[in-house]
């Protein structure tokens, strides 16, 4: 289970999924731009993303989920503030 809050930015929440400094993740970073961003990782970012926010994602959600700011409004249509 995640130790971050449901309060907390989702840069912040994928940079503890990706091992990676907040800061490097711009709203147009995405598998190309983020190293560690691999097919597991993503996997791992679902299930932290569906803990952290209390959502259930879907197939379409999880595959549209190619960029910060694809994820951002996934979530806001969702409902999440992140």
């Amino acid at each position: 289970m995640s130790d971050i809050t449901e309060t907390a930015d989702l840069r912040d929440v994928m940079a503890q999924v990706f091992g990676v400094d907040a800061g490097e993740l711009g709203d147009d970073c995405g598998p190309n731009q983020v190293a560690t961003w691999s097919s597991l990782k993503h996997l791992e970012l679902v299930v932290t993303l569906e803990e952290v926010y209390g959502v259930s994602l879907s197939q379409q959600d999880i595959k549209a989920m190619r960029t910060v700011g694809a994820v951002r409004d996934i979530l806001a249509g969702h409902g999440v503030t992140a």
